[in-house]
């Protein structure tokens, strides 16, 4: 957030960069968004952000321009020890006084990637404008208060820890509280109760493993209120579960996308009946591939947005960002959902994890939820796979709870019943973890390619 607000007042564009990015994302991000300047840090974990910047630009060690026929010039090291080729942050506050910059609110703020779980990624530019709407949209919507304490455990290149903590709270007057970057389980439990911190977010894993960590019944944790989960499609149960352990007053559950400044509809944990837009945000439902308008409830379709926190564009890419909206200026999301018997909106998941099995459009989420409800089961993930009669049949990965044992024909039995029995999974995989994006959601597309490499 130092960097950020640097950047902000010399009127500069801040890109957010995946801390474990390897070389090759590295490169791309650098050459997609034409920046000039780097910040790198100590090594981290597996990653020396010096030597990977080294391996690109050879000349760094000798030279402090770099001499390339790429955008980047500088490199500022903010590392306790001073690096050949650098400049260290120190001599860059004061190489001048800083500007006191006029900002406009459709001005550029910052580029962050998106998940690329269908491809490249995406790099997406939100406007100061974006960012305050977003900070105050949430602060509101999420019953937030001045005095609260807030965790921030997630990645700060990621919309959700960007945006809807860090920017939320420093726009807000809220207290944060900041974690090691990837921290463990141990070291959330334990910075809550020292800090005694009352507001939590995170991912549904986030809180699953705090839940199942050894240290979780041996701390005072009586502090947390309230908690915010990023996710559109949580078993009852699982929700039932964070609420009574961790003894919330509140929890929210929040939909969004990059594109949308992190957050911008909400849905009560505690009374689910669907998702309502943030104040000034309008949803609606189109038929996919036509922009044709669904009237009436319970019609799914595509989930389109218009408000104060559409981002600008994808950067130097104008035919990306053309087809992203509709001709009347609604975003196109990506996301199925419908309006349901409350007036509210619910999300089925993504238009290109639809399944189609023989004819038949079979929602991942529908076969999930069931999944779900299965006491051993922790995590379920299903997917379309190659059939040679169906032309797609559904494959569940799956990740069981701690002590506990299923087999592939059990899976296949519990859903029976519970399915349209061409809704049943054939295939069952087992797995301990997943493969994640570069922000840490579950690429379908890898495994995927995962169960096809393995199954031939």
């Amino acid at each position: 957030m130092v960097l950020f607000s640097y950047t902000e007042k010399r009127r500069l564009k801040f890109v957010a960069m995946n801390s474990g990015a390897y070389q090759d994302e590295v490169v791309y991000a650098l050459e997609k968004t034409g920046t000039e300047a780097i910040i790198i840090g100590d090594v981290f974990k597996y990653m020396d952000y010096y030597q990977t910047i080294c391996e690109v630009f050879p000349e760094l060690k000798t030279k402090k321009a770099l001499d390339s026929k790429r955008t980047l010039k500088h490199i500022i090291s903010i590392s306790t020890d001073k690096k050949p080729g650098t400049f260290t942050f120190r001599e860059l506050q004061s190489s001048g006084p800083v500007l006191d910059a006029q900002m406009k609110p459709d001005d550029p703020a910052v580029i962050i990637q998106s998940s690329g779980s269908t491809g490249e990624p995406k790099s997406v530019v939100l406007s100061h404008g974006n960012v305050v709407s977003a900070a105050y949209q949430s602060f509101s919507t999420m019953r937030l208060r001045h005095s609260n304490i807030v965790l921030a455990s997630l990645p700060l290149y990621h919309s959700f820890g960007y945006l809807c903590v860090e920017a939320n709270n420093t726009l807000n007057g809220l207290t944060t509280v900041f974690t090691s970057a990837s921290p463990k389980p141990s070291e959330i439990i334990e910075m809550i109760e020292r800090h005694r911190v009352t507001t939590l977010h995170g991912t549904p894993t986030t809180f699953f493993d705090i839940l199942c960590c050894p240290d979780f019944g041996q701390r005072n944790l009586s502090c947390v209120e309230n908690a915010t989960i990023g996710a559109t499609t949580l078993h009852p149960s699982v929700i039932e579960n964070v609420i009574n352990k961790l003894h919330l007053k509140e929890l929210m559950l929040g939909y969004g996308l990059t594109e949308t400044s992190g957050a911008c509809s909400y849905a009560d944990g505690k009374a689910f009946r669907g998702y309502a837009p943030f104040p000034g945000t309008k949803f609606r439902i189109a038929k996919a591939n036509n922009d044709v308008i669904v009237d009436g409830s319970g019609i799914q379709g595509e989930l389109q947005i218009r408000g104060p926190t559409l981002f600008l564009e994808y950067l130097n890419d104008e035919k990306k960002t053309r087809e992203a909206f509709t001709d009347d200026g609604w975003f196109r999301t990506g996301d199925l959902g419908y309006l349901n018997k409350h007036g509210l909106f619910e999300i089925c998941g993504r238009t290109s994890d639809l399944i189609i099995k023989g004819g038949v459009n079979i929602f991942p989420v529908e076969v999930e939820k069931v999944l779900l409800e299965h006491p051993a089961i922790a995590e379920a993930h299903v997917l379309g796979v190659f059939d040679e009669r169906f032309g797609e049949e559904i494959c569940a990965w799956i990740k069981l709870r701690p002590d506990t044992w299923l087999s592939a024909g059990s899976v296949i039995r519990y859903c029976a019943g519970k399915l349209q029995n061409i809704k049943i999974p054939k295939h069952v995989v087992f797995a301990s973890g997943f493969p994640r994006t570069n922000v840490g959601k579950v690429s379908k597309k890898l495994l995927r390619e995962a169960f096809e490499k393995h199954s031939v």
